[in-house]
């Protein structure tokens, strides 16, 4: 029933309303559908977008040339019946898929992690900070070492906000954007979805102006290192960054076309994950302040689309990086800090939060003050940590930048 009362509002009230052209990418990505949902020929029901994206396919699973793949496309004209719009060679087949492609970037960085060779540092041929070589060094004839033209690590970028505004380019998907907030709750007393939480709210009451705009996107970032190579090949680790809308419904948040893949870190960031994240974080800053123009085929309106940095979703390892807090010492738990106090296991080596968990009681409960079938002889006294502010932090952090001066 509320997804035919949807359907009724939309006739009414949606279509009516006077339409908008496009923006410059929703145009040509719109024309390039149209212009596509044609059949091969009078024939057949297989589409012509259908047929050279297998072949397209096909082309790169086979490693097939480029005049592998012209003479592949002249013998399959010359198989089907007259008339076919199938194209002829490799440049009609790419220009009828450019709207289709999303956006690319490689980028140098420095062997040790140190910087990006973006912006200031583009045309800088050795790091400013370590000094080392931009590209793989080769020994000359004259027996000195000298540039080759190859990179000695390469930063895989690929912008999100475009592919967030594809999503408002299809109807389906450009409605189910607006679920967080104008969504169905079948069961109001349970948390069913990101929203519901109390961060959300919070935000929220932040930032009334930009949550008031249903349309406007809220992301969460995830990161873990794997060996893409499988475990029993060399030690290496690679860092994939996925950034994944949080507006859709609950059901359609995870599936594998909503997770885009942003950014490809080779080998492991370390200390420098701050310095692999930069391309996320300019292309993050400039959607919160300035927006990006997106049309939304739902209403056939564009709008100014902003976007946020809401969650991060990772295991404990990968937190300790992505956050830069070092979650092996003695203060590993993020959130209380100091105010748990890990004891130190001589015979294993490491900190164990064994029978911290009383501190989280209330002051009266009778754990705190048993001795027998906890640690043996001791009382829990401390009180229950407190959850630190973002001012609080940021006066230790400024605290012990001063130490350092």
């Amino acid at each position: 029933m509320a997804d035919m009362m949807a359907d009724f509002h939309d006739a009414q009230f949606v279509e009516g309303l006077e339409e908008e052209d496009p923006e410059e990418t929703a145009k040509a990505f719109l024309a390039m559908l149209d212009s596509a949902q044609k059949p091969l020929h009078k024939k057949t029901m297989v589409l012509q977008l259908d047929a050279i994206s297998r072949l397209i396919a096909l082309k790169s699973q086979l490693s097939l040339g480029r005049d592998g793949f012209d003479a592949m496309l002249i013998v399959l004209g010359k198989l089907l019946p007259g008339g076919h719009i199938l194209p002829k060679n490799t440049y009609e087949s790419q220009r009828l898929l450019r709207a289709l492609k999303m956006p690319y970037e490689p980028i140098h960085a420095c062997p040790n992690g140190c910087v990006l060779f973006r912006g200031d540092h583009k045309k800088a041929t050795h790091c400013p900070k370590c000094k080392a070589s931009r590209f793989v060094e080769v020994d000359g004839s004259d027996g000195k070492k000298k540039q080759s033209k190859i990179p000695e690590k390469v930063l895989r970028y690929l912008p999100f906000l475009p592919r967030i505004q594809r999503l408002y380019m299809i109807e389906e998907s450009a409605k189910q954007m607006t679920w967080h907030k104008n969504g169905k709750r079948y069961s109001p007393d349970k948390m069913i979805h990101p929203s519901d939480g109390d961060a959300w709210k919070h935000f929220d009451d932040m930032h009334p102006g930009k949550a008031m705009e249903a349309r406007n996107v809220r992301v969460a970032l995830a990161t873990d290192g794997f060996n893409p190579f499988g475990m029993m090949a060399a030690p290496y680790t690679c860092w994939p960054i996925f950034v994944i809308p949080l507006n859709l419904p609950p059901g359609v948040i995870f599936e594998p076309r909503n997770v885009f893949l942003s950014l490809i870190i080779p080998g492991h960031p370390g200390n420098n994950m701050g310095v692999f994240m930069q391309p996320v974080w300019d292309e993050l800053q400039d959607a919160w302040e300035k927006g990006v123009l997106t049309y939304d085929r739902a209403t056939k309106k564009n709008f100014t689309m902003h976007v946020w940095y809401q969650y991060s979703m990772h295991d404990f390892l990968a937190y300790g990086i992505f956050s830069a807090w070092c979650v092996h010492g003695k203060f590993p738990c993020p959130t209380c800090k100091a105010a748990v106090m890990f004891t130190w296991l001589n015979k294993g080596s490491k900190y164990s939060s064994f029978d911290r968990h009383r501190q989280f009681l209330p002051n009266n409960h009778e754990f705190k003050r048993d001795i027998k079938h906890f640690t043996k002889g001791v009382e829990v006294t401390d009180p229950i940590p407190q959850i630190m502010g973002g001012a609080e932090v940021l006066a230790e952090i400024e605290a012990l930048q001063i130490d350092e001066v």
